[in-house]
């Protein structure tokens, strides 16, 4: 492919059409799934080969990791061969259970929702309503703490490491991998456990994603600060915004509101950081909701 004119194959299967089974697909729950992006549907997969993988996927929203009761990961491997998407294996009567994380959006959206087995010898879909937000309705505000080997993740929000990069299943994570340290205290603050470590870098920017509906209006709350040094200068730029520069001296901890918008479309809001001034630049934590949405109250 490219410029080079080359490509290759491995493996090529043809199933005539008339030869493939059609599984049942159905939601068990919720009877209404709003889009809020928080809400966890539940579905019911069944006439499923036993014992067999089958690929997930949805159109909006991310497979959650679950399927009969366990986990799964994307890109399942069996023995030196791997497999692209998210697999489930069914269980011994061909049934199979997953979830989906609804997308975030403030009008009604509806989208597919399928299962194929690896085989090629069955699957199924079907077309899921997500209920809106509307422009006034709040949506459920994602927090994430940035942490460092093992210290520990404030209450209320979910803990995120420097090297956890964006991928569908969590809806959320780094652009490409960043710092991230443990100063094992931070005095002054009334959540220690929030301000002690953090992500960081110097002399590039940190990209940091979440999954969103495409071309959704946003807003987050950055927290920064340090107990080591004050790295003024900090610039926190929201997909879509306008920068905002905070001047923490040390140990002291901000925290600023940005507002952006999905402008390229790809269902991730960008929260870019950068130090035009000395270059380092570090991030505590982040609050994230729909511009319609009512952020936390800020962490202190």
């Amino acid at each position: 492919t490219g410029g080079f004119g080359y490509w290759s194959v491995q493996t090529l299967e043809v199933r005539p059409v008339a030869n493939r089974a059609t599984h049942g697909l159905m939601l068990q729950s919720p009877a209404t799934v709003n889009a809020d992006g928080t809400t966890l549907a539940t579905y019911q997969l069944t006439g499923v080969t036993p014992l067999s993988l089958v690929t997930i996927g949805t159109q909006f929203g991310v497979v959650d990791l679950y399927f009969n009761g366990a986990a799964f990961v994307p890109d399942a491997s069996v023995g030196a061969g791997g497999y692209v998407g998210f697999q489930a294996i069914s269980d011994v009567t061909g049934n199979v259970q997953f979830r989906v994380k609804s997308p975030l959006s403030p009008a009604d959206i509806t989208g597919k929702v399928w299962a194929t087995e690896l085989t090629g010898l069955g699957a199924s879909s079907l077309s899921q309503l997500y209920v809106g937000v509307g422009t006034g309705g709040p949506a459920t505000a994602q927090r994430f703490d940035f942490n460092s080997g093992a210290s520990p993740t404030a209450t209320g929000f979910t803990g995120v490491r420097g090297n956890e990069l964006f991928n569908a299943v969590t809806g959320y994570g780094w652009k490409s991998a960043v710092g991230d340290y443990d100063r094992g205290s931070a005095a002054g603050t009334t959540t220690p456990d929030l301000f002690r470590d953090a992500t960081w870098g110097y002399g590039y920017t940190g990209v940091y994603q979440v999954a969103v509906t495409p071309g959704a209006a946003m807003k987050a709350r950055v927290y920064v600060g340090d107990s080591y040094a004050g790295w003024p200068g900090i610039t926190i730029l929201a997909e879509g915004g306008t920068p905002v520069t905070l001047n923490p001296n040390v140990n002291q901890y901000l925290n600023a509101v940005v507002n952006g918008t999905d402008v390229n479309n790809d269902g991730k809001f960008d929260i870019s950081i950068f130090n035009p001034v000395s270059g380092i630049w570090v991030l505590c934590g982040l609050d994230v909701t729909t511009a319609a949405g009512t952020l936390p109250t800020a962490t202190v």
